[in-house]
């Protein structure tokens, strides 16, 4: 157990919660953010970390390999920047088929 202003928590949840914070402040300026996003601030990343973040309500997952922070509102401004992101147009893609 460690003490923190009085208050026992158990080991390692401290730790926890300041990973937390510092991800927050690396990644708080995208509205949606990849693995490789994350892993281009921050190569040690474990990807484990977003599921434990997604149970404690922190991260929403919008699809596979991308996530936003559950504080921001869903807007159809948002959303639309959110599809934009995710979404790979095929005109985009045309050098991959020569």
């Amino acid at each position: 157990m460690v003490s923190l202003a009085g208050i026992y928590y158990p080991e390692g949840y401290i730790q926890n919660i300041m990973r937390y914070l510092q991800f927050y402040e690396l990644m708080r300026s995208f509205t949606v953010f990849s693995l490789a996003d994350i892993r281009a601030v921050d190569p040690g990343f474990h990807r484990r970390r977003l599921a434990e973040w997604q149970q404690k309500g922190y991260l929403r997952k919008i699809i596979k390999g991308y996530y936003m922070f559950s504080e921001i509102p869903l807007c159809e401004e948002i959303l639309f920047e959110v599809a934009n992101r995710i979404y790979i147009f095929p005109e985009d893609n045309l050098h991959l088929c020569s």
